[in-house]
């Protein structure tokens, strides 16, 4: 998928694996209280130890260290009934609370929860997508 096709929430994902193998950290012992070593041979015939490294990713993962997501952004999964089988507290209890309000009828209008960090992301992606013709230099722009 080209980079100009993903989403904002796609780019970040993206971009933090990038990050993860694109950095060298010294590879930890098993209890994690040292270094691996590895005995490296110079050209003048001596040898001495050397920390071995290894991507972020294969550090974050012998530490046990998992990513922290937003619960919001997490899948609920539905049966072939449209029962719910998998998801968040949180995206469970926004999710009853829209059917609540959908169940009022057509006349009430949904109560929704607006995730402001989301919204300003996608904002300011869109502003660095959009061609600067399309602006004066005296526009100012209002994001809220």
């Amino acid at each position: 998928m080209k980079l100009r096709e993903m989403t904002t929430d796609q780019l970040i994902a993206h971009g933090e694996e990038l990050v993860l193998d694109a950095f060298a950290a010294p590879a930890l012992t098993p209890d994690g209280n040292g270094c691996v070593v590895k005995w490296v041979k110079y050209a003048d015939g001596s040898r001495r130890a050397a920390p071995r490294y290894v991507s972020l990713r294969k550090l974050v993962k012998s530490v046990g260290i998992k990513p922290e997501k937003d619960p919001r952004s997490v899948s609920v999964k539905f049966d072939g009934d449209r029962n719910i089988t998998e998801g968040t507290g949180i995206r469970l209890a926004l999710l009853q609370r829209y059917a609540d309000n959908v169940a009022l009828g057509d006349e009430t209008p949904i109560d929704y929860v607006v995730n402001e960090d989301k919204v300003y992301r996608n904002q300011m992606a869109l502003m660095e997508v959009l061609p600067e013709e399309w602006f004066d230099d005296d526009d100012e722009i209002d994001l809220s």
